[in-house]
């Protein structure tokens, strides 16, 4: 906890209230500009009224000084309570009295309050407060006790500071890759968990020896003027050579601004096991030489050979693990492979830059085809081959593409059924169309079920025709060659196709990555790779489908669903969507574009 904290105060005494304060204690020379207390009201648990603090504290007792603020209308429990805000906006301490407070709104907003266990009423007297009491240097170290005369600017009664001091530890050792060459040289993390800084000119230097923990073997740490409370620093054992190794290597992956990086021309790091043992000089300073001195820390680590290039965290002993307690992995690996784990400095993780994405979406519908399709066809083709070429970030690179379509490929009419004549069967000539545009995925509309399921299946497997040997094809690419179905996958995340025994065949699992393997089939959704991103696509068509086509025996959902649907109806048929893109998601975590090919006719 803080060592900036509440130490006394009064809301309630006998007769009318009177002299109300709060008093907060800190270190010596700490600024509370910038600081406030926000009063909240465990009535509703919002904030009734907000004191913005002010002052430095001086060196009143032991390094700690006190500052008290009257506040006139602090209200009388059951409960109500105060939080201590920093200069920053975070909340420091939220305590309450007469019971406990779940904060709405203000700086403690969703937090709930510290229940003091003690509190004033109609019978405390006058000139009395509540007081933290007992021995320590922060707020966690004392406890409230029972109104006694009060002490605002001054040490409480029962209360004992001890004077700060600085606690310096070993958190972390990086021992080295195994197997294969160290991608830099062995190091360990220093942690001051005290309340006061060390300063070398007036604390003595520091010095580092391996396990053999021997004072005349230690050698100097070099780089360090000053930790301060709760500062981590590092020592690579080598030069400034080293230490720039070091940070070119982990800088990428983690934030080493404002870290203090030292070094120690000491023994380096055993993968078998072994020890940091960290010295405070204290004989003659500045000669670089341990004329005497006193153990820090010590910190063992165990074998380290099933766990190269894990540092280990020396308070959870245990191998660090990329992902886990802000642990990263280097993006250099050495010559076995294997990278470099840690956290070294406590940094946060560096978030890679991400490049500016975009995606174009060629999208049609209702390509159906008429008469007009032999010439409207290789136009439509040339307007999508002009656009997939396009390069509108001047970078030399074609722009991100995808073509798309909401369904109704073909329909019932003249060019359709020329098919047969020319092909063998009707439909033919618009799947071939729909193929040599490049459709990455198309979603069923409700016209494809319009000559039902067998129909529909033998068009998208390519079992509607074999051979193309129409006469009427001499001469052309079409000739002798096989008609081969579907070039791309048909989408409907709410038709269940398994039911009927002419699409069942037809049906694969949603969310597969699209490849050739895709075509011919029928499923909810894919995921097509488009330069390195990607992006989801889901089906959906209309629920009204057995009422305006012919589906045969697939199940579609939701049931019932109106011409004019209701907006329960409407609500069942986004959950049936939403779940497809949830999964899709689930799947792919570092998915962020999902895209929607729905074929609803007219909702009215």
């Amino acid at each position: 906890m803080s060592t900036t904290f509440i130490n006394e105060f009064h809301y309630d005494n006998a007769s009318t209230d009177a002299g109300e304060f709060v008093e907060i204690a800190g270190f010596a020379g700490t600024s509370l500009v910038g600081w406030s207390l926000a009063f909240y009201n465990g009535n509703g648990g919002t904030v009734y009224g907000t004191l913005d603090l002010f002052g430095t504290f001086a060196d009143d007792e032991d390094g700690y000084g006190f500052l008290t603020f009257d506040y006139a209308g602090i209200q009388n429990g059951d409960p109500d309570g105060m939080a201590l805000v920093d200069d920053q906006g975070t909340v420091v301490e939220f305590i309450s009295y007469e019971g406990v407070i779940l904060a709405v709104g203000g700086p403690a907003d969703g937090q709930t309050s510290l229940d003091i266990g003690v509190a004033e009423g109609t019978s405390t007297p006058i000139g009395y407060s509540l007081q933290r009491i007992g021995s320590g240097t922060q707020a966690s170290d004392f406890a409230f006790a029972a109104p006694a005369v009060s002490t605002p600017g001054a040490v409480n009664t029962g209360q004992t500071l001890a004077a700060p001091s600085f606690d310096l530890i070993v958190t972390e050792i990086w021992p080295g890759n195994e197997p294969g060459a160290n991608l830099s040289a062995d190091w360990f993390e220093i942690t001051n968990v005290g309340t006061a800084a060390w300063i070398a000119a007036n604390d003595g230097e520091l010095f580092y020896d391996d396990d053999s923990a021997d004072p005349t073997a230690a050698d100097p740490i070099v780089g360090l003027a000053q930790i301060d409370p709760g500062e981590s620093v590092l020592v690579v054992l080598g030069d400034g050579a080293d230490a720039a190794e070091f940070s070119a290597l982990w800088s990428p992956v983690i934030d080493l601004i404002g870290v203090q990086i030292a070094t120690s021309d000491g023994s380096g790091l055993g993968q078998g096991g072994d020890a940091v043992t960290v010295f405070l000089e204290q004989g003659t300073a500045g000669d670089a030489v341990l004329d005497s001195g006193v153990i820090l820390d010590s910190a063992a680590y165990p074998d380290a050979d099933a766990t190269g290039g894990q540092s280990y965290d020396v308070l959870a002993a245990a191998f660090s693990v990329a992902g886990s307690n802000g642990t990263v992995a280097t993006l250099t690996v050495n010559d076995e492979g294997q990278a470099a784990q840690g956290s070294p400095g406590n940094g946060d993780a560096v978030v890679p830059a991400v490049a500016d994405f975009t995606l174009e979406l060629l999208h049609v519908a209702d390509q159906e085809a008429s008469t007009g399709a032999i010439t409207d066809a290789p136009n439509f083709s040339a307007v999508l081959n002009a656009l997939r070429a396009q390069d509108l970030g001047n970078d030399g690179i074609e722009d991100n593409t995808l073509t798309l379509s909401s369904g109704d490929a073909f329909i019932p009419g003249v060019f359709y059924s020329a098919s047969v004549a020319a092909f063998g069967a009707g439909g033919v000539a618009d799947i071939l169309i729909q193929n040599e545009l490049g459709f990455q995925a198309i979603a069923f509309g409700n016209h494809e079920f319009d000559f039902g399921t067998e129909s529909l299946a033998g068009l998208i497997d390519g079992s509607a025709v074999g051979l193309l040997d129409n006469p009427a094809l001499a001469g052309t690419a079409l000739e002798g060659t096989e008609f081969t179905g579907t070039a791309f996958p048909y989408l409907s995340t709410n038709i269940d196709f398994t039911t009927d025994a002419n699409m069942a065949p037809l049906v694969t699992a949603g969310g597969q990555t699209l490849s050739d393997a895709l075509d011919n089939t029928v499923t909810s959704s894919v995921v097509i790779d488009v330069n390195g991103e990607q992006i989801g696509v889901v089906g959906a068509t209309t629920p009204t489908l057995g009422t305006i086509s012919s589906p045969g025996d697939v199940t579609l959902s939701p049931q019932p669903f109106d011409g004019a649907p209701t907006s329960d109806q409407l609500d069942a048929l986004a959950a049936e969507i939403q779940a497809e893109v949830d999964a899709l998601l689930a799947a792919n975590p570092d998915m962020n574009k999902v895209v929607l090919l729905a074929h609803m006719q007219q909702i009215s």
